[in-house]
């Protein structure tokens, strides 16, 4: 994506972001980005990747207000982030768990976390077939989620896996479907 993967414009409030994967580039090089200066209020981010190319880890002009981020996967790099009223600048992701409690249990990821190569987005106006996200064996997002009671209770191994993916589980389908003959 070349833009920003979630559109938390508005002042929006309740947000809920389980299990995604973004790869994005940009004019604004974040792994996850949101460039609108009105407040975020009690959205959670859990099991998400967010890989960005050569940018910061998280990049935010606007206040995020009683959210919660933990147990996701990024780039590494420096956080620009505003968590209820504190401006929080940091050099990395260690840095941003000590500056404002939340990530504690983060892990740093990079496109080799995928079973098959992907690339960072060249062209934004370029429309090429979707990448596939998923999971390598023993990469380091594998099993390093948390238990979502009734959202991901079907995981394989130790805990769930970062990302949309479950490592080992069938695709989704996508579009369509084909009717059942009977």
């Amino acid at each position: 994506m070349p833009d920003t993967p979630f559109k938390n414009y508005n002042a929006p409030s309740g947000l809920v972001y389980l299990h995604n994967t973004t790869v994005r580039t940009g004019k604004v090089r974040a792994a996850m980005l949101h460039y609108d200066d009105q407040p975020v209020r009690n959205a959670i981010f859990y099991n998400n990747l967010f890989l960005g190319n050569g940018g910061r880890a998280i990049e935010s002009w606007g206040n995020y207000i009683g959210c919660t981020l933990d147990y996701n996967g990024y780039t590494e790099g420096p956080v620009a982030y505003t968590k209820d009223g504190k401006k929080i600048k940091v050099n990395g992701l260690q840095a941003f768990v000590q500056a404002s409690g939340l990530e504690r249990h983060h892990v740093v990821v990079t496109p080799g976390v995928f079973a098959k190569n992907v690339e960072f987005p060249k062209d934004r106006d370029r429309h090429d077939p979707p990448p596939d996200l998923r999971l390598k064996r023993g990469a380091i997002a594998v099993d390093a989620g948390i238990v979502l009671p009734n959202i991901n209770d079907d995981f394989a191994g130790k805990a769930p896996d970062l990302g949309a993916y479950e490592r080992g589980a069938a695709l989704p389908v996508y579009g369509p479907r084909q009717k059942d003959p009977r």
